[in-house]
């Protein structure tokens, strides 16, 4: 049975509960502290916008990050494959040149 915990966290100053898994405290944690940082820059810069209209920038900030960090994901698990089978195409060409070899010295 899996194990959960509560953890309460501060998001742009409101008090946000959740029952997680006790591996993924420090991910949270890291992502409030990550996103009240961002407000924070945002809010100094943003002048006289509403914290709605702040949050929902941050907001869509992230949502970018995560759009590239996806494509990046995706490049590099097809980078994974190619080199799968770069390998695997040089160890039946090692094998055909061992059999050649052998044939040569026959």
């Amino acid at each position: 049975m899996s194990q959960s915990e509560e953890v309460a966290v501060i998001v742009a100053g409101h008090e946000i509960k959740m029952q997680i898994a006790p591996a993924e405290r420090v991910h949270v944690e890291k992502a409030a502290a990550q996103v009240n940082e961002r407000l924070r820059k945002l809010g100094e810069r943003a002048g006289a916008l509403s914290p709605h209209k702040v949050a929902a920038m941050v907001a869509f900030q992230f949502a970018c990050d995560l759009s590239i960090a996806h494509e990046m994901l995706d490049e590099a698990e097809q980078l994974a494959e190619d080199l799968r089978r770069q390998k695997e195409a040089v160890a039946r060409l090692e094998k055909l040149l061992a059999r050649v070899d052998d044939a040569l010295l026959v």
